[in-house]
């Protein structure tokens, strides 16, 4: 089984000084490591240090050849066989050489089921500033320094948050699509439950852990004389107002058309709201072949949506931070849409208009 690899915040920032392959890399190293000191001193949320870490790649794959050298080795699926050579100037616990050309030394451990690299530096045979003498040195009394150190703990808590978020969010694409399958064939399919993320599979669901409750029916209606088929999304939340329901609800709404502007929403009850849009060919399809695939398709990015074509108003606050992350808010209309900065230059959409500005 291939290991986790990570790299310190320490090693990375401390110790890469030179030789990247991209400088890019190293300035979201930095700014990552700064941005969870702040979450450390609670200056900073866990949503800040994700935004970092999403436009960056993961440590053990940023673009520097120690790294790659590091990641390569610990890579394979069954390295159980690969003679790797300690640090014997080191005492207190085994650590691992890891080298690159003739230039580049570092220094690894195993802590459970991942490889850290914890130091790096320069080979230079024969002085006192070669990386591996100069790390014996530190090391004299103990090597607990150069160990993951808080900050690494915190990353990696956060990290593991972020996989979790991205599993479930992938699950709730994969689950509306095969459900709305499902309603193709009956009229109507649900109600379905998922759980809130990180949730204990040992752990019987209640109401204290769902998350959202998903119905889907496809009905036939008019369409300006003619016949179409429409799906209605109703979508049920203990804590409709609560960022989990906001992303659920995205997602949900996204897996099937990723226009925002393209539904409508209804207010049912203060703990349900019921969305509904034209069943295409291409939503049918799409529906039918996930079914079948039983796993969502890779050009798929469960919540991804298409920014629209008209300007609308809302009453909702968060406009800003709606603009800066793509997220769609509820126009007066009653579609959803995502707010822009170049809105004033967008046709106004009637609808909007027809209802009027809010008072405030």
């Amino acid at each position: 089984m291939a290991r986790s690899r990570r790299v310190t915040l320490r090693c990375l920032c401390a110790d890469f000084h030179q030789d990247w392959d991209d400088s890019s890399d190293e300035v979201c190293a930095k700014a990552l490591r700064g941005i969870v000191a702040q979450r450390i001193d609670e200056k900073a949320r866990d949503s800040d240090v994700a935004s970092v870490l999403r436009r960056m790649r993961p440590l053990s794959q940023l673009r520097h050849p120690m790294i790659h050298a590091f990641d390569t080795g610990f890579s394979s699926e069954d390295d159980g066989g690969i003679l790797r050579q300690s640090i014997k100037s080191v005492k207190d616990r085994q650590w691992l050489k890891q080298t690159y050309s003739s230039r580049w030394r570092g220094a690894a451990i195993e802590i459970k089921d991942t490889a850290w690299l914890c130091s790096a530096g320069y080979h230079r045979e024969g002085s006192p500033e070669d990386f591996y003498t100069k790390f014996a040195s530190e090391c004299s009394e103990s090597s607990d320094g150069f160990l993951p150190q808080k900050e690494d703990a915190e990353l990696e808590r956060i990290d593991k948050k972020i996989a979790d978020r991205d599993a479930w969010t992938a699950q709730l694409h994969l689950s509306t699509l095969v459900l709305l399958a499902h309603a193709m064939d009956s009229s109507a399919a649900g109600p379905l439950t998922f759980p809130r993320p990180n949730h204990d599979d040992n752990v019987p669901v209640s109401e204290s852990n769902i998350a959202v409750r998903l119905d889907i029916s496809v009905e036939t209606v008019d369409v300006d004389g003619d016949e179409a088929s429409e799906i209605f999304v109703k979508i049920a939340s203990e804590d409709p107002n609560s960022q989990l329901n906001q992303i659920a609800t995205r997602v949900i709404l996204a897996a099937i058309d990723s226009e925002p502007q393209a539904w409508s929403t209804t207010w049912i009850s203060a703990k349900e709201n019921l969305h509904s849009v034209i069943l295409t060919n291409e939503i049918a399809h799409r529906a039918t072949e996930t079914r079948t695939a039983g796993a969502i398709s890779a050009r798929d990015v469960p919540g991804a949506v298409r920014l629209g074509t008209v300007a609308h108003w809302t009453r909702e606050d968060g406009l800003t931070q709606a603009t800066l992350q793509g997220d769609p808010v509820h126009a007066l209309c009653g579609h959803w849409f995502v707010p822009m900065h170049d809105h004033a230059s967008r046709e106004l959409c009637q609808e909007c208009a027809a209802v009027g500005l809010p008072d405030d």
